[in-house]
């Protein structure tokens, strides 16, 4: 906020970025409170996703478009929910 008070100026008159505020410190809230009292696993996996709905969310909600750097995040945050949902038998995870 020192440093960038534009910050909050812009945010005022763009009424979206409140959607995206309150959806990040909500995935951060869960993640931290999941972490204290969650199986690991789906912890794990919602961190892994956070990317996901970064993208999506700012792909609706501010019409950006998707960067390949976006979609390499996308595929990213989708590679370690595999990894993390993997069977230790092989096959598909369901």
């Amino acid at each position: 906020s020192a440093w960038r008070p534009s910050a909050w100026r812009e945010l005022l008159r763009t009424p979206v970025l409140w959607v995206l505020v309150a959806a990040a410190g909500t995935t951060n809230a869960t993640f931290n409170w999941g972490v204290t009292v969650g199986d690991v696993v789906r912890v794990v996996l919602l961190f892994y996703l956070m990317p996901l709905w970064t993208v999506l969310l700012a792909r609706l909600l501010l019409r950006e478009r998707l960067t390949r750097a976006a979609a390499l995040r996308v595929a990213m945050a989708l590679a370690g929910a595999a990894i993390v949902l993997w069977p230790e038998g092989g096959g598909l995870p369901l």
